[in-house]
């Protein structure tokens, strides 16, 4: 199982569920709905001054709530927000954001990390059913659904409706003004199985609902949490016969209304239910309008710029919280908050801990909520990426790097940094850094300590996956470390080949760049120059460690295996002899996946291991290894050339099949 899959995951849920339990154990816990729309600008609805498009459920909900004016998304696009909101933490350090892609696709290699503690993971601790409803977006492949990720359920689709566009469909923004469903091949999931593909999109809102009540209703009796993520307003639009036409803003009002009447279907079953009271539920979305698309994108009513950029049009989204005889009706909160607080205010009010052994960005928002006390949170970082552009503190906020949404002309790095005062110009037009230097100082001094203790998770966003990536350029030792080993060979680049000459003993190199840890192939061509064996050792890694694939030297072809309980030093399998003569090149390709290491030799294979319940580690005597990847030569010369990986699908792998 996934969950079993990354130790650290689960001891933090054990704890979570053993210091949880007592205090609040008897007590009634409340139920959880975060609706979550896509693209949605700040001034798209009535209660935020939208003049034509109607939303009468939403705006009773506010009338019935609380309506934030400073309520703002962790990003400006769909992934790293998505992450964010579940795990209540910058997106950055889980690698959930990325400077290479920006979301993920439908050939990403990567998801939501194992080791990251979700909302709905922590609170299964405390008994809740848990359901997901709508778009993802944080992995499509098995290992990241969020049956995988502590969803009981899962409905939807499993990243943007605009992706897997079809070849025969018009090239461009073409399709986007005359949308069809045929033009998208995007699937519906139910669980982790296709239901539907390509996925009817014009009945998605209403199937979303439909299922939304119907989990509310079979829950009734015990605590949930549900997420209904909405596709849209994100382009393609589509709407139900019932909403074509209906709004004087055109097919961006229909969506919105047909929106809305979603969120009065919800709120109609909790009250059917009896469960008003006992209900926390939030709606917001992941980040601002999409204003490239005219018409088709929605509006950040007075706020600068949208989806994409760090300008508060961007970020800042309309923020409504509804939970009768708790929030005050009609209340207006105009202090900052953020997607990342829903977060640690659920976990909160379920009387779970909120994770002791990571940073956890989000604030409680409930003395907002119960009126008892003032917001917790004092700022706000804009990321773009992996890269801090802006910060807020207070009513001031500072660009240190500005850059439009889709513009071609690149970040803007500014000296002084730009300052505006959103409380008098949230429309960001003033410049006023030079009248208060000392709040510059002071959100550079914050910006400082923050630096200073952030660890960034590894980039789950970037690569595709069958595309071959080089580790080698033919011209130098870029990406490559020399380990200093006693009476190593030299290492070098010669005639476009990597080199390794004899030592007196171990000689190699290892590559310092970023490489797959799971789901991946290597390959390389290597050649013994000289010396007794052709002793190459390729360490390659493997989920969380490393493993060796040790060419010759103990007569064969050996992969090291240390046992679960890390006692024995190794539990080597070893192939047949193959002898290595001088002079000649020998492919090697390695295949990795969650529980297999594969491996051949000039296409025959040498090795075949099932590791589903191994500890898989290289060893040298009691000390474990990590290395990402390297070469090393024992007392031999050789070369390598043609260094390269690339992320798989472990689902599209085909293998044949094995005789009885």
């Amino acid at each position: 199982m996934h969950l079993l899959s990354c130790p650290r995951r689960l001891c933090a849920l054990i704890l979570l569920a053993f210091l949880s339990f007592s205090a609040t154990a008897a007590e009634k816990k409340p139920n959880f709905v975060v609706i979550f729309c896509d693209d949605l600008g700040y001034g798209d609805l009535g209660c935020y001054g939208n003049p034509t498009i109607a939303t009468p459920h939403l705006d009773k909900m506010a009338a019935e709530g609380m309506k934030f004016t400073q309520f703002y998304s962790a990003a400006s696009v769909c992934t790293p927000s998505r992450a964010a909101l579940l795990t209540g933490r910058l997106p950055v350090r889980s690698g959930m954001a990325s400077d290479q892609r920006r979301v993920l696709f439908p050939d990403s290699p990567g998801g939501l990390p194992a080791s990251e503690v979700t909302l709905p993971e922590a609170l299964k601790t405390q008994g809740y059913k848990t359901s997901a409803v709508g778009k993802w977006h944080l992995g499509h492949l098995p290992k990241y659904l969020p049956t995988r990720n502590g969803f009981d359920e899962y409905f939807g689709i499993p990243y943007s409706n605009d992706m897997d566009r079809v070849a025969s469909a018009p090239k461009g923004r073409d399709p986007f003004w005359d949308p069809k469903v045929e033009y998208w091949n995007v699937p519906l999931l139910r669980g982790e199985k296709v239901e539907e593909r390509p996925a009817d999109q014009t009945t998605i809102t209403k199937r979303y609902t439909e299922e939304a009540v119907d989990f509310i209703e079979r829950n009734k009796e015990k605590p949930f949490f549900l997420y209904l993520a909405h596709s849209m307003p994100h382009v393609p639009l589509f709407t139900s016969k019932k909403f074509n036409g209906k709004s004087r803003r055109g097919l961006y009002g229909d969506v919105i209304e047909e929106i809305d009447w979603s969120v009065g279907q919800v709120m109609k079953s909790l009250r059917e239910q009896g469960l008003e009271k006992d209900t926390v539920v939030f709606f917001t979305s992941d980040n601002g309008p999409w204003l490239i698309f005219n018409d088709h994108g929605g509006s950040a009513g007075l706020l600068r710029d949208g989806k994409g950029c760090t300008w508060d049009g961007g970020m800042r989204e309309p923020g409504i919280v509804w939970w009768p005889g708790t929030v005050k009706a009609g209340s207006v909160n105009h202090e900052l908050a953020s997607t990342m607080d829903i977060y640690t205010t659920c976990l909160t009010l379920a009387g779970a801990n909120v994770p002791e052994d990571r940073v956890v960005d989000g604030k409680d928002m409930t003395p907002m909520l119960k009126g008892t006390g003032p917001s917790l949170r004092d700022s706000i970082y804009y990321y773009r990426g992996e890269r801090l552009y802006a910060v807020r503190k207070g009513a001031y906020k500072a660009h240190m790097i500005t850059q439009g949404a889709y513009d071609r002309t690149g970040p803007t790095p500014h000296e002084t940094p730009l300052l505006y005062n959103l409380d008098v110009d949230p429309s960001e037009k003033w410049d006023v850094a030079a009248k208060h230097p000392e709040i510059l100082a002071g959100i550079r001094e914050d910006i400082r300590k923050h630096n200073a203790t952030l660890v960034r998770g590894r980039d789950q966003l970037a690569g595709k996956i069958g595309k071959w990536e080089s580790a080698f350029n033919s011209k130098d030792l870029t990406g490559w470390m020399i380990p200093n080993f006693a009476g190593a060979g030299e290492v070098l680049v010669e005639k476009k080949d990597l080199v390794i000459e004899m030592g007196e003993s171990l000689s190699g190199l290892t590559y310092t760049n970023d490489v797959p840890r799971v789901d991946y192939e290597l390959e390389l061509e290597a050649m013994k120059i000289q010396g007794q064996d052709f002793f190459c050792a390729l360490t390659f890694p493997v989920k969380t460690n490393s493993c060796s694939l040790v060419m010759g030297g103990w007569g064969g072809a050996v992969v090291g295996i240390s046992s679960v309980d890390h006692q024995d030093a190794s539990d080597n399998e070893t192939t047949e002899f193959i002898r290595f003569d001088p002079g000649k090149w020998f492919k090697i390709k390695v295949r990795v996946t969650e529980s297999r290491i594969e491996a051949w030799l000039d296409g025959e294979s040498i090795v075949d291991l099932d590791t589903t319940d191994r500890f898989i580690s290289m060893r040298l005597g009691d000390i474990e290894l990590n290395a990402p990847m390297g070469l090393a030569n024992y007392q031999t010369a050789s070369k390598f050339r043609n260094i390269r990986f690339r992320y798989i699908d472990p689902n599209q792998i085909k293998r044949p099949a094995k005789d009885e």
